[in-house]
Parts: structure tokens; C-alpha cells; sequence
């Protein structure tokens, strides 16, 4: 799922980024301008004004540049989001190893002491069955 998220991401920031730094050359005619933004009107008198052009260009460009920039936020908010939702998710799980964890240490702990009673125990239990041994020889 973050795999998925980050590649919608990523490719929607390369596409983002394609579209703000496409510069028109001089090859670009108002049919290509037209393709990217229908609202695009051709120079009725056929005056080749390079401002004006440039002019036009721009105007068509930006309500595309808009939306792509908000799906691009959008994209991201979402992405933003989920990330939220899987660094939540990763520390309730760390939370529940670490409690894990701690019962377990407390677990060794206890029976490493209840093993030392035992061996002590049993160390008590040879040295009685050695007295009594020597009691019956005697």
C-alpha cells in the first residue's frame, strides 16, 4: 500500500512538474496550445506578436497549471494521510512489543530466580542424602 502511494505520488509529481516547466518553443503552434487548453484563440489578424503569443500562452496554461496543482495537492494530502495512518498503525505495534517484551524479561527474570532456588534446593538435597549416607555407615 505505501509502495502504491508512493509511486501515485511520485508520478503525479513528475507529471506536475512537466506540465509547469513546459516552455512552448518556437515550433509550438496554436494548435499544440489549443490540444492543452481548448480555451485558446487564434490570432485573428495573423500578427505574429511574440509577446502576445507568449501572453496567450500563459493565460491557457494557468487554469491547467491550477488544477494539476490541486490534484497534485490532493495527491498528496492523501498520500500525507495515509502515511498517518501507517505510522499509527507501526506505533501500536511497537507499543505492544515493547509491553511484550517487558512481560518477558519479567518472565526470565522469575524463572532464573525460581532456577536458583531450585538448584539450591537440590544442592541442600545431595548434602542431607550425604549425611544420611554416612549416618547408615557408621
Amino acid at each position: 500500500m505505501d509502495e502504491i502511494s508512493s509511486n501515485t505520488a511520485s508520478k503525479n509529481l513528475q507529471t506536475f512538474i512537466e506540465n509547469i516547466t513546459q516552455t512552448p518553443n518556437k515550433e509550438t503552434g496554436l494548435d499544440e496550445v489549443n490540444e492543452m487548453s481548448p480555451q485558446a484563440t487564434p490570432n485573428p489578424a495573423g500578427n505574429s506578436n511574440p509577446a502576445r503569443e507568449e501572453s496567450v500562452i500563459i493565460k491557457t496554461n494557468v487554469p491547467n497549471l491550477e488544477t494539476n496543482f490541486v490534484s497534485f495537492k490532493q495527491d498528496i494530502l492523501k498520500s500525507y494521510e495515509e502515511i498517518k495512518k501507517d505510522m499509527k498503525k507501526k506505533d501500536d505495534e511497537i507499543e505492544i512489543l515493547k509491553k511484550r517484551i517487558t512481560i518477558l524479561e519479567t518472565l526470565n527474570e522469575l524463572l532464573q530466580k525460581e532456577n536458583a532456588d531450585l538448584t539450591n534446593i537440590s544442592h541442600k538435597q545431595k548434602q542431607l542424602e550425604k549425611k544420611v549416607s554416612n549416618a547408615i555407615t557408621l
